[in-house]
């Protein structure tokens, strides 16, 4: 989303492993073991694989015990990581107190490696499987194995309706819930999300093309708990969604509606009527959303006055005065996104860049 929505799943703070393996003296590992309890994660190469990861497991178990045995221990993998269950078996065993697990794009593991988490890591709440060849069995091992498990992330995975009302029947506390570009997910899912998911409150759905437009707007109309949500080039999405958007109100801070307009089906009124209920909005990606006039952006920077990033690509109605406006009434903007905003002038853009130098505005011709 080009940086506009940040990942749900993440931390702010991180130790790499060439930081651990510099370590000399027992008061650099409790700096470290310190950092890792507060609530930073370990993160590891992107290159690493078996060789390297069940190496260092077994020969530097003991002499990193003071990190790996933390509590809130969060071990990272990066992207494109070579790892194979092996690693995660050595993982499971050795590090029971495991709280986060990041496998994003870990394309090697299996099935397999959640029954080894399951039968060890019972203390797991945060599982990132995003892009990893795992079967539709994968959320009935995981809900089987971490009831207390608060966030999910299984995005571009095979994942079926009845996997998901299994995940949320018995794992209650679930609150960060991403399901983007799974392309099987339809709206018997959204029912069990609206009965069974009340503490859900970050919803990623991106890329769904099954959902219907009633199905997301009795979801919204049902809970107001709702932080983040990411609805994508999701075609269910259209001005009665929004409209049901608005039930969130100040709790929602991120809203992600790329793409989602086409033939005529939101219109200006809708999205001012959600800026005026929904104030709190930090990040929102319009992106694409070509109707989008001079005084809904107006409405928008009159209302949100919290917002801090926004993606305005492809608005091409939007003009210099609306986008004067936003600026000095979006106090707290750090990043503005314009591409193909053909009112918008090189030389406005460049006093901009000027004036606000606070703010990363970035701007693609």
């Amino acid at each position: 989303m080009a940086g506009v929505v940040r990942n749900d799943l993440d931390a702010e703070k991180s130790v790499s492993l060439h930081d651990l393996n510099k370590t000399i003296s027992s008061k650099d590992l409790m700096k470290f073991a310190n950092l890792i309890n507060s609530g930073a994660k370990l993160s590891l190469n992107q290159s690493i694989n078996d060789d390297i990861g069940c190496y260092m497991l077994d020969k530097y178990y003991n002499y990193y015990y003071e990190v790996l045995s933390q509590n809130n221990l969060f071990l990272d993998f990066d992207s494109y990581s070579q790892i194979t269950d092996a690693t995660i078996q050595k993982i499971s065993t050795l590090c029971p107190k495991l709280k986060k697990i990041n496998l994003k794009s870990c394309t090697k593991i299996t099935d397999q490696s959640l029954k080894y988490l399951a039968a060890h890591c019972h203390q797991l709440e945060e599982l990132n499987l995003s892009w990893c060849d795992i079967t539709a069995k994968s959320l009935f091992i995981i809900a089987e194995g971490f009831s207390n498990l608060q966030r999910i992330n299984v995005s571009s995975c095979y994942i079926t309706d009845e996997g998901v009302n299994t995940l949320l029947k018995r794992c209650k506390n679930l609150e960060i819930l991403g399901l983007a570009w799974c392309k099987s997910i339809s709206d018997i899912s959204i029912n069990s999300l609206i009965t069974l998911g009340k503490n859900v409150k970050v919803f990623d759905i991106r890329g769904n093309e099954k959902i219907s437009t009633n199905a997301f707007s009795n979801l919204f109309s049902a809970s107001n708990k709702f932080f983040a949500v990411h609805l994508k080039r999701c075609h269910g999405v259209n001005g009665k969604v929004i409209e049901s958007l608005c039930n969130v109100g100040n709790n929602l801070e991120k809203l992600n509606l790329r793409g989602v307009y086409r033939d005529n089906n939101i219109r200006n009124q809708d999205l001012i009527k959600l800026f005026d209920s929904c104030k709190n909005i930090k990040s929102l990606d319009l992106a694409w959303h070509k109707y989008i006039t001079p005084e809904t952006l107006i409405a928008l920077s009159n209302s949100c006055h919290h917002l801090q990033a926004i993606d305005l690509s492809g608005c091409e109605l939007i003009d210099e005065k609306s986008l004067t406006e936003l600026f000095v009434n979006c106090q707290k903007l750090y990043l503005v996104i314009l591409f193909n905003n053909v009112l918008i002038s090189s030389e406005f853009e460049q006093r901009l860049s000027d004036e606000y130098q606070n703010v990363n505005i970035k701007i693609y011709n």
